[in-house]
Formats: C-alpha cells, sequence, structure tokens
C-alpha cells in the first residue's frame, strides 16, 4: 500500500533527545556525534556553557561539572540555531528572529512516573512576536508567506489568506484543512495531522481523504461510482451520509446527511437550513436550471432526502433554494400518472408578472401568483407558514393536484 507523506515528519530519521539551558546566546559546539544520551554526557569534556548541537543537543549546565543536565520544563521550545544558539521567548509580543537564523524546535514531555523530561525534536508551525513560521526539522525554517491552514504547537488552527497575506486564528469545525504540504483533520476542538493512503472508496471509505490516480480525493458516496473531488479553488458542495460517525459527524445519525463545501484549502460542513436539489448520482448541489436531482430538507446542518420515487402528490410545489437566489426548485407530476420529479428553474424575470396566465407560478422578485392580480411571498421565518387559497387554473402544475 502506498503511503503519500505530507509533512516534514518524513524528513526526520531519528527523533533526537535533547537536553538545554535557556537564556541568552552561548556559543555553538557542534562535535557531539558520540553523545546519544544524558548518561552518554559524564565525563565529557565541554566548554560550558555551550548547547552540544549534533544527533542530540545536550548542553553542560557549568565548566566545572562532567554531567550534562536537563533544566527546560514540559513544553514546546524553539531556538535559534546559527553560530550561537539562543532559546526564543514564545510567549513574548515583541520576540524576533534574527534575520540570518536558523530554528530548531523541541517538544518536552515529563515522564508520569518519574518526571524526567524528555525533548523530541519537531517539525511544525509556531507563532514567535507577531509573525508566524514553518520549521521543517532539519533546523531550516522559513516565515509563512502561503496561503491556507497550519496547525500551531499551542494548538490553535491558523488561516492565512489574501494579498497581502494575513493571518488569524480560524475556528475549529469538523472536516479538513490543508495547506501546501499538510493537511490536517478537526473536530470543533482538536485537529490532527492527516497522511491519506491508497484504498478503496468503499463503504468503509466514506468521508475519507484516499490517494487515487496518485491524488488526494474525498470518498463521498462511498461506492465505486463515487465522484472522488479534489480540493479545488472553484467551491462545490455535495451531500454526505452521516449514518455513522465520520470525519463530519461526531455521532451517526440513521438516515441524515450534511452539506459539505469543497474548496482549495478545506473540506467543511456548510451551513444548510432549508431546501436544496443534488444530483441523484454524485450528491453534487445542483448550480445549473433545468435539471432534475434529489430534494433534501435540512435543519440545523442535518438533512434528509427525498428521493423521486418517494415523492408524491403532497410534494408538488415551488421550493426556495438554499444555497442560491439564482435558482428555484420545482417539484411536479410527470407525464406518466402518480411519477414525480424536481429540478432546478430559474428565477423568474422581471417581465414575468402576476396574471390570468400565471396563476399557480412564481413571477417576478420569487412572488407566487394565487389568483391573476393577488402575489404571495415566501415566508422568511422557518416553521410559521401561511395558508392561501390558490384561483384553479388548467395551466398550472397545481392542477393535477385537484381531484373531481
Amino acid at each position: 500500500m502506498k503511503k503519500l507523506l505530507l509533512s516534514f515528519i518524513g524528513l526526520i530519521g531519528i527523533l533526537e533527545k535533547c537536553a538545554f539551558v535557556s537564556g541568552a546566546a552561548v556559543a555553538l559546539d557542534t562535535d557531539c556525534s558520540s553523545i546519544s544520551t544524558l548518561s552518554d554526557c559524564t565525563g565529557t569534556t565541554i566548554t560550558s556553557p555551550t548547547y552540544c548541537i549534533g544527533t542530540n543537543i545536550l548542553v553542560k549546565t557549568t565548566e566545572n561539572e562532567s554531567d550534562c543536565k536537563m533544566t527546560l520544563g514540559a513544553g514546546f521550545h524553539v531556538f535559534e540555531v546559527a553560530t550561537t544558539t539562543k532559546e526564543l521567548d514564545l510567549s513574548s509580543t515583541t520576540e524576533t528572529v534574527s534575520a540570518a537564523a536558523k530554528l530548531a524546535m523541541y517538544e518536552c514531555v515529563a515522564d508520569e512516573s518519574t518526571g524526567d523530561i524528555t525533548c523530541t525534536k519537531k517539525p511544525g508551525h509556531v507563532k514567535i512576536g507577531s509573525k508566524y513560521y514553518t520549521i521543517d526539522g532539519t533546523n531550516d525554517s522559513a516565515e509563512i508567506t502561503s496561503s491556507g491552514y497550519y496547525l500551531l504547537t499551542n494548538g490553535d488552527l491558523l488561516s492565512c489568506s489574501g494579498s497581502p497575506l494575513t493571518c488569524s486564528v480560524a475556528t475549529k469545525s469538523y472536516g479538513y484543512f490543508k495547506n501546501s504540504k499538510n493537511i490536517y483533520s478537526c473536530t470543533t476542538s482538536t485537529c490532527t495531522e492527516e497522511n491519506p493512503t491508497e484504498q478503496a472508496c468503499d463503504a468503509a471509505g466514506l468521508s475519507k481523504l484516499i490517494i487515487n490516480d496518485n491524488k488526494i480525493k474525498l470518498c463521498v458516496l462511498g461506492t465505486t461510482s463515487d465522484p472522488m473531488p479534489e480540493f479545488k479553488a472553484t467551491t462545490t458542495k455535495y451531500m454526505i451520509s452521516i449514518n455513522a460517525a465520520n470525519a463530519f459527524s461526531s455521532t451517526d445519525v440513521a438516515n441524515n446527511f450534511v452539506l459539505i463545501s469543497i474548496t482549495d484549502t478545506a473540506i467543511t460542513v456548510s451551513d444548510s437550513s432549508g431546501y436544496y436539489i443534488a444530483s441523484a448520482t454524485t450528491n453534487e448541489l445542483v448550480s445549473v436550471k433545468d435539471t432534475e436531482g434529489t430534494l433534501y430538507t435540512c435543519n440545523s446542518n442535518k438533512c434528509t432526502a427525498t428521493a423521486s420515487d418517494d415523492l408524491t402528490a403532497t410534494d408538488i410545489g415551488y421550493y426556495k433554494n438554499g444555497d442560491t437566489n439564482d435558482l428555484y426548485i420545482k417539484c411536479y407530476e410527470k407525464e406518466t400518472a402518480n411519477t414525480f420529479k424536481c429540478e432546478t428553474i430559474e428565477s423568474p424575470a422581471n417581465t414575468v408578472t402576476c396574471g390570468s396566465g400565471t396563476i399557480g407560478q412564481l413571477v417576478k422578485d420569487g412572488k407566487f401568483c394565487l389568483d391573476g392580480s393577488k402575489e404571495a411571498t415566501f415566508e422568511t421565518t422557518a416553521g410559521n407558514p401561511k395558508m392561501y387559497q390558490l384561483s384553479y387554473s388548467a395551466t398550472s402544475f397545481f392542477a393535477s393536484t385537484v381531484t373531481e
């Protein structure tokens, strides 16, 4: 099975243990190839205070001591690494990085039983002062200058966009977020790095990012006919099942769907309320007129589907499209009795007015013609319908609902 590594973790062959003394810049010693643990440092002659940069980072705390000592606390620590080394203050809003400096970042964790600190060299993204940096794990680093999402060491999800580039902490939500090298899978509280693999788009793969034809794609249907959309600059939207807990829902909701939005940097749950129409074969929202599809009814981002075979005479009517004001949804009886369909229609032109020829039809401004002169409008408050008397007209598709 092939695996695509999107993080800088793949650049690091060995995780490195380390010990530091924080504070002002001190001399850099690169001749530490024989030191791999703190115990190996016993009896080693290192002019102190010196940061020992080799396979591991160790430091002699004083010139007179023969043992290296750990003086760094748990958490993330970032160091400038050049001809001298100093720890940067991540809590300071005025901290700056020297122009020629390279950066090294370490995550230090305390052992639950002994309290001993172990530090591991890490790649990642971090805020230093007022700027954001990418650190690749090989002492190479650069300021973030590209649009996308970045997971910071403190767990925040950073969103960067625009020209000039501006960055701000984003609110976490269910879905996938990416930059040019990393992809993250998020819930409303946490984000983790995602490394898609080459696998089948089947029921087990539903809502997962997979590798197909050497491209990263989303498994939307979980079937062999899946459209498998990719991240793309032009926004597309799909209905995806949440019959089981997946990347877009924390719990399974039988026979329900959520509307997802796909851009070049994110795949997220899109706010949905009202009526939508999506392709019966791909689940992509219909965006052009005169196109048949499945009718979805959404409330608080949970949607239920009514396929054509399940439509009845009570579904006949016009529906305001929850996705766009340019299209409405029309459900009506087809030529074959007791068979129905829903399709998109254009918003009526300003020349279409209420008259004897438009009774039971939509007219300009999205209004509904009742009797040739009176009009009704769509209610703006959900769950608060108004009842109207409609004049009979043989030209109205509502006529098929009338029984003699």
